[in-house]
């Protein structure tokens, strides 16, 4: 298996999780309910952990096709740094994600995470979303 397919199978999964994620975040921010802050945390939890592989096979593929005929010059390189920046953003907000959600699972009364969380899970989202 190439890297470019490896990295084409991966791609996508961290991208549509922080989409859906940051939708599930705007969703629990109107309705108050915890299954829908679980499921908001959980998925850019999930989110923020699979964006490490999708960046790492990104660099192997780029490596792979950054002399190809078929790629403009300057495109792998500029893909590659909003890759980086990226690999950041998302992976900041899936661990305050994942430090929101350790939280209401400790707490089993709260709807909803800590109001310092939801502002910086939702600006993270915010932001994601705009990375992708």
């Amino acid at each position: 298996m190439s890297w470019p397919y490896l990295h084409t199978l991966v791609n996508h999964f961290p991208i549509v999780l922080t989409v859906i994620g940051a939708l599930a975040v705007l969703l629990s921010a109107m309705v108050q309910r915890r299954a829908t802050w679980v499921y908001a945390l959980s998925t850019l939890t999930l989110a923020g952990i699979l964006i490490y592989p999708a960046w790492l096979t990104g660099g192997r593929a780029g490596r792979a096709v950054r002399d190809a005929w078929y790629i403009e010059k300057g495109a792998v390189h500029t893909h590659s740094a909003a890759a980086d920046v990226t690999l950041w953003i998302v992976g900041v907000t899936g661990l305050l994600a994942l430090l929101a959600l350790i939280t209401m699972i400790r707490t089993r009364e709260a709807t909803s995470p800590a109001r310092a969380f939801r502002v910086r899970v939702g600006l993270g989202a915010l932001v994601s979303l705009c990375a992708v």
